[in-house]
């Protein structure tokens, strides 16, 4: 907990190549490539808050009880921030796709 506590200053996270490619998803009108950099892209522009339960969720397989505990939040503000990220997130690849 005290780790993930002192890295709220460092905003780093890492992506497995074949994590993202689950994520992303096959589509046939976009270049799985092009998507997984958006991914990144719109990853990068989500406040701290987010991207780190984003990542404790999708990236390192936690559960919501215990993203609550490494950041020292009730368990439905863990679920909350999630479901706002991916929210934020959806909403941005609609954008993008319209465009």
């Amino acid at each position: 907990n005290k780790y993930y506590r002192s890295q709220k200053t460092n905003s780093v996270f890492s992506l497995e190549e074949e994590r993202m490619r689950e994520l992303v998803g096959e589509n046939e009108e976009q270049d799985p490539e092009e998507r997984i950099q958006l991914l990144i892209d719109f990853l990068a522009q989500l406040p701290t808050e987010m991207m780190e339960a984003i990542e404790l969720r999708f990236f390192e397989s936690k559960g919501f009880k215990e993203i609550a505990f490494i950041l020292d939040i009730s368990e439905s503000a863990a679920k909350m921030r999630t479901y706002r990220a991916l929210e934020k997130l959806k909403e941005q690849f609609a954008i993008k796709l319209q465009a």
